[in-house]
């Protein structure tokens, strides 16, 4: 399997206030729902499509692979069977022992209680980690089935993946696995235009973006409030033109939000204050070597922050050390990663779902009480929910169409 050059074939897929703006239910609305965004409102029912026609989308915040992998990848759907083996072959190496992963799909795990190599008390590495994480979802859903549908974008004869990198990584995993055709076709709903806001919302509503997809997420939104202003005096390169994905994130780095506009940011990130603008400005400034270690082994934002402030060289030996020293270490297969499995097939009871529905209960009891004033922070809100509300419908009209229960 050739490799493409990174510049070229992308990686997979990871202030001052601002003044008073329209905070009217029907200002925020307007702007969450109809300029910026939109949620389709048609309530679309799933259907099948070739995973193999689905291109994932190249500057998706979340990484579901290692960078290490990733640069064995020339970028077709066609050759990630083949992607896959040298995953587990990577992985495999990384762990010191076989990985079953034919047994985890089978629904029987890895280990067994009297196994002589079981080691419950290691921790994965970021090969094995992510790897696993692919394979427990793989397991999930041949078990359960998908309960959430990826979200595409038709284009042309093939489609572009907006929200369900992992899951569609799954199927890929259970066709590679079996040659079963059934699955060859992964549940998908078709929505006629690509919206980064609405991949955030799933991003936020996940809860598990590291502190580089976390910085990504910023840029890719930052880039997309600008190119939405009328005068358009910013002007963004493509991924392509970049030696490094990370160089063409930190082309927002010394911008800030468009005038009126940081509300709106500050609700898709999940974040509370503006701090959380200059924070991921400063990883957007990590050396390139830094920010794939950061990355794969997903360092905490605390601990990178710090790396960020020292040279470049410095940042770097600060990182390793970080990683090679502290058992402890925040690395993608914490107790959180553990469940994402589930999580990816029960997502509409998220934590932060539960959070922004208690928001929006004290915000009706603000309403009733008489209050007149209302942050956009606060309507943001009430989209959010809004968007809940319409995933927890489709679910329902889907296993209504198909018989299943909810």
């Amino acid at each position: 399997m050739a490799k493409k050059r990174f510049g070229e074939s992308n990686v997979f897929s990871g202030e001052a206030a601002d003044a008073a703006v329209d905070t009217s239910f029907e200002a925020a609305d307007a702007l969450l729902y109809g300029e910026i965004a939109k949620i389709d409102e048609g309530r679309q029912i799933a259907k099948p499509i070739n995973i193999f026609d689905i291109q994932p989308d190249f500057a998706q915040p979340r990484r579901a692979m290692p960078s290490a992998v990733r640069e064995q990848w020339d970028g077709s759907p066609r050759s990630l069977s083949a992607l896959l083996g040298v995953w587990l072959d990577m992985a495999q190496v990384e762990k010191g022992a076989p990985l079953d992963i034919g047994r985890w799909l089978e629904g029987g795990g890895e280990e067994d209680e009297d196994d002589e190599n079981a080691s419950g008390d290691e921790t994965p590495g970021p090969l094995e980690a992510s790897l696993m994480t692919i394979v427990e979802l793989a397991a999930s859903i041949k078990r359960d089935g998908l309960t959430n549908p990826i979200t595409v974008v038709s284009e042309g004869p093939r489609f572009r993946l907006e929200t369900g990198e992992r899951r569609w990584l799954a199927y890929h995993l259970l066709y590679a696995s079996a040659r079963d055709t059934a699955w060859s076709k992964i549940p998908a709903r078709v929505v006629e235009h690509f919206n980064v806001w609405r991949q955030a919302t799933e991003n936020t509503a996940r809860a598990d973006l590291n502190a580089i997809g976390k910085a990504r997420q910023f840029a890719i939104l930052m880039m997309d409030l600008w190119q939405r202003e009328e005068n358009g005096l910013v002007q963004f390169r493509p991924l392509s033109d970049f030696p490094s994905e990370r160089a063409y994130y930190a082309q927002v780095i010394d911008l800030r939000p468009p005038y009126g506009k940081s509300g709106l940011l500050l609700g898709a990130l999940g974040a509370k204050t503006r701090t959380a603008f200059a924070r991921r400005r400063l990883l957007l400034g990590l050396p390139d070597e830094a920010w794939k270690l950061a990355d794969d082994y997903s360092v905490s934002e605390d601990s990178l922050i710090e790396c960020a402030k020292l040279p470049p060289d410095a940042a770097v030996a600060a990182l390793r050390a970080l990683i090679d020293n502290v058992p402890s270490r925040n690395i993608a297969k914490t107790a959180h990663e553990k469940s994402a499995a589930a999580a990816e097939t029960n997502e509409l009871v998220s934590p932060h779902n539960r959070r922004v529905f208690g928001k929006v209960w004290k915000l009706a009891n603000k309403v009733s009480a008489g209050q007149t004033r209302f942050s956009d922070k606060e309507l943001a809100a009430i989209a959010h929910l809004r968007a809940w509300l319409d995933e927890v419908e489709n679910s329902i009209r889907e296993r209504q169409k198909s018989g299943r229960r909810l």
